[in-house]
């Protein structure tokens, strides 16, 4: 069994794929892509709604952040092992197990939405959203305040897993994306394991180029392998059909000059 984790940060509005106003049109429906994938009517699993900009709002109500902070949700998809039966009892559980996943390797109070889409081909993937909270201390007014950071907790994380990360990359210490997405990969592995799930063992990526699919292209991918698939054992059995025919005119040949005899 295997598990994976991917994680884009968001910008709060635009057009483009990695939006937060993109992600909720998806959400609800209301784009081409999920009209497209869609295989059922069955409604999806929700955590607080479908609403992600107003949860936005609420979750960072009264907090500050950097105003250089462009994209200041980030989105996980959190993908389980698909050989767990679908039903009631494990959909509730993977979206339970991947909320709190976020939460404890991110303060504790970071996921202000998530959904378990149950209209589609894959039924094992939970979209967490959310914006991790931090408490600074401002020491002029000698107050606490409140802070948004999308990469305190997983630079933290990145230290926690730094023999690995230096293993990776020639001995050399970095907390940048690519490294903070091995040290989550390392978490969930390390979390679903003490949820008693049986892994198999991580298999470490060899090149920085993202390894996952859209469904569609996921989908086209697997119609190619079983076409060449196909088109192999046609070879093969024209070979071996080849190869029969050659032993029995070589038989039929060799007949023909014992009965010339």
């Amino acid at each position: 069994m295997k598990t994976s984790i991917r994680v884009h940060s968001l910008t709060l509005s635009g057009a483009g794929a990695k939006s937060l106003a993109t992600m909720e049109k998806h959400g609800r429906r209301q784009d081409a892509t999920s009209q497209h994938r869609k295989i059922n009517d069955t409604p999806p699993l929700v955590y607080k709604g479908l609403n992600l900009r107003e949860l936005f709002d609420n979750h960072v109500d009264n907090c500050r952040m950097n105003k250089g902070l462009k994209r200041p949700v980030l989105h996980a998809l959190i993908q389980f092992p698909t050989e767990l039966t679908v039903n009631k009892k494990n959909e509730q559980a993977m979206m339970k197990a991947a909320i709190d996943f976020i939460n404890s390797t991110h303060g504790g109070n970071a996921v202000f939405a998530a959904r378990l889409d149950r209209d589609e081909q894959g039924k094992h993937s939970v979209d967490v959203f959310y914006s991790p909270k931090f408490e600074k201390t401002n020491v002029k007014r000698k107050s606490t305040e409140t802070w948004i950071s999308t990469t305190k907790f997983a630079k933290s994380l990145c230290k926690k897993h730094e023999e690995e990360i230096k293993r990776r990359h020639g001995g050399k210490f970095v907390d940048g994306p690519r490294q903070q997405g091995i040290a989550l990969q390392a978490e969930l592995h390390n979390y679903l394991l003490e949820k008693g799930l049986n892994l198999n063992l991580r298999q470490e990526k060899t090149s920085a180029l993202p390894d996952r699919l859209d469904p569609e292209d996921y989908k086209l991918k697997a119609d190619l392998d079983k076409r060449e698939q196909a088109l192999a054992e046609k070879e093969a059995a024209f070979e071996k059909a080849q190869k029969k025919s050659k032993r029995g005119s070589a038989r039929d040949r060799y007949r023909q000059k014992r009965s010339q005899r």
